[in-house]
């Protein structure tokens, strides 16, 4: 007959051991058949040893047949042992750690779950592994040797198998591991890339929403990891626990083995089987315990992870904290040191506009200045009221700049005001950031904020006071000067004007002197010739009334005398006005010599005239 198959893929281990062994009973009692062979694979022969057996040999036969049942018992007891630690070995020393897994390899990872493939993987590394070897130990019940041979041959067939199924167990377990060591590698990069964000050049730009995101993505990964950590468990377990299955069923085909070709006795057997039991026990406990202390590293590592990543995000968030702050004071004093504060704009405008009206008041009042050239000496123009007019109109340009300059001065202290309520609404802005931030502690908050924030408002506003006071002294002191020297330039032209009203009214006193003068003088004449002319017409009348000729001549001869008393009075009246008007020409010379003197002494001139006499 054909050899009996059977499906046991989805039987337990000791159900497969049951099996097997009701399989073989079935074969042995099948042997008993005169149509079948144990040792044969193909049809039924006609003859078979059956037929060939004496009474004698049948009953050695069936006593084989019970002995094989009693070591049956005795052999699932033997393999059941394999699931249980033994505990004679329980005290003893434990054997070396297995290095698996390197610690500092497994502080790697990626963010994601679990593939699902992982727990599935030993059940796929059982099924190919079986179908790549299956049943190598099988192979012995068709050897041609003898039962020393056979013998030996299934122990070193179970050896191989041995050492096979570790080395792929081993394959399996370096595979999952590999795989995990991936997978925590990406996610330990993946950490680290949101940890970046937390460097001190990206942190300053983060919001603390944004600071608080990146501990929510990098706490997030911690379930994951642990979930792979536990994924890993199970599947190194699972593994070790296939790896026992495995052997449990190889080792139950060396027993068949064995009890069927009964080589050795059955405690011979027995002693075999726990031996190699033990063995397998003890190489599963000690991977069982590898994995243990892998895992518990693993944990102990997630937890210190958990812990470091934890104090990482608190340190970078108290560094965020802290340069913030400074960030804070930091534009604070940028802002108090740009154009808005230190040099605004407004304040600039406003200033070329005061330089503007006061470069046209002072050509206004150049140009009035000016006018003094048209009010020189000699002139119908150079009189006291029109000096008089031009220190009023310099007077009134004075005025009207002191009104603009002040409505300037005005807008320059508004606009200070608003500057500095400007600086305080900053400052108190940042005092709010400061607080918010929490950085430091409150009185380290209240000094940093009073030496780096607070004294530059202070010096800001101290600063722009001093330049408005320095201004305002310098326009004041400006204009002042411009208004003294306008009223020195108006009493000097006043007194230009004055000498020059004297003069010419010296010029017209001595003129009516010399007109009185001369006549006074022809007034005195007048009246001495008037009485010389009364005697010449009573000399006259005298004459006329002669009685003869000798009184006729003495007469005449008075008359004569009388008319020549005339004649000389008016010889004399003609050399004193002769006298009075030469006299006249040499005193007005010598008074517009003295105006010439002092007019060139008042311009600093040399005069062309003679000096006076001593």
């Amino acid at each position: 007959m054909e050899v009996e198959t059977m499906d046991i893929a989805g039987m337990d281990t000791k159900s497969k051991l049951r099996t097997i062994w009701d399989t073989m009973d079935r074969q042995m009692d099948a042997s008993m058949d005169p149509s079948t062979d144990i040792l044969s694979v193909g049809p039924a022969r006609k003859t078979t040893r059956f037929e060939a057996m004496d009474d004698a040999d049948r009953r050695m036969q069936q006593e084989m047949q019970h002995q094989h049942k009693m070591r049956t018992a005795a052999e699932l007891r033997l393999i059941d042992s394999i699931e249980m630690e033994r505990k004679s070995f329980s005290l003893a020393k434990p054997p070396p750690e297995r290095d698996l897994l390197s610690e500092k390899a497994l502080t790697t990872a990626y963010f994601g779950g679990p593939k699902d493939y992982v727990k599935t993987l030993p059940s796929k590394y059982v099924r190919d592994f079986r179908d790549k070897r299956r049943g190598p130990l099988m192979k012995i019940r068709g050897m041609k040797a003898t039962r020393a041979e056979r013998h030996a041959a299934a122990l070193d067939a179970y050896q191989q198998e041995r050492r096979d199924v570790s080395h792929f167990m081993t394959d399996a377990v370096r595979q999952e591991t590999g795989a995990f060591k991936g997978r925590m590698k990406g996610n330990d990069d993946d950490i680290q890339e949101e940890f970046s964000k937390l460097d001190d050049d990206k942190l300053l730009v983060l919001e603390e929403e944004g600071v608080k995101r990146v501990w929510d993505n990098v706490s997030a990964q911690f379930p994951v990891r642990g979930s792979w950590i536990q994924s890993l468990s199970q599947t190194l377990y699972a593994i070790e626990n296939d790896r026992q299955a495995v052997m449990r069923d190889t080792l139950g085909q060396v027993v068949a083995i064995m009890v069927e070709n009964a080589h050795v006795l059955d405690g011979e057997v027995e002693r075999i089987v726990e031996k190699e039991a033990v063995l397998v026990n003890h190489e599963i406990n000690d991977n069982k315990r590898a994995y243990a202390e892998l895992i518990r590293r693993l944990q102990r590592r997630e937890v210190e992870l958990d812990r470091d990543s934890r104090l990482r995000w608190e340190a970078a968030m108290v560094r965020w904290r802290k340069l913030r702050t400074l960030g804070a004071i930091k534009q604070f004093q940028d802002l108090m040191a740009s154009d808005e504060f230190a040099n605004p704009p407004p304040r600039t405008q406003l200033l070329g506009s005061l330089l503007v009206e006061q470069e046209k008041n002072h050509a206004y009042l150049e140009d009035h200045v000016e006018h003094i050239k048209d009010m020189v000496p000699n002139t119908s123009l150079l009189t006291v009221p029109a000096v008089i007019n031009w220190q009023n109109t310099a007077t009134s340009a004075a005025d009207n700049w002191d009104q603009v300059y002040e409505r300037y001065l005005g807008a320059f202290w508004e606009q200070e005001a608003d500057l500095h309520q400007r600086a305080m609404d900053r400052y108190n802005g940042l005092v709010a950031d400061v607080a918010r931030y929490d950085g430091y502690s409150p009185e380290e908050q209240a000094q940093m904020l009073q030496t780096d924030a607070f004294v530059l408002t202070e010096e800001r506003q101290k600063k722009a006071m001093a330049t408005l006071n320095a201004m305002d002294k310098k326009v004041r002191e400006q204009t002042a000067s411009w208004r003294d020297q306008w009223n020195r330039l108006g009493d000097w032209l006043h007194g230009v004007a004055d000498m020059h009203d004297k003069h010419k009214l010296k010029c017209k006193a001595l003129h009516r002197e010399s007109e009185a003068s001369v006549s006074d003088d022809r007034a005195a004449h007048e009246e001495e010739d008037g009485g010389r002319e009364r005697a010449f017409d009573e000399a006259c009348t005298v004459l006329r009334q002669s009685a003869n000729d000798r009184e006729l001549e003495e007469n005449c001869a008075k008359v004569l005398d009388r008319l020549e008393d005339i004649k000389e009075g008016y010889r004399v009246f003609h050399k004193r006005q002769v006298a009075l008007f030469e006299k006249n020409p040499p005193t007005m010379e010598e008074n517009g010599f003295d105006y010439q003197r002092r007019m060139c002494g008042t311009f600093c001139l040399q005069p062309n005239c003679p000096d006076p006499a001593p």
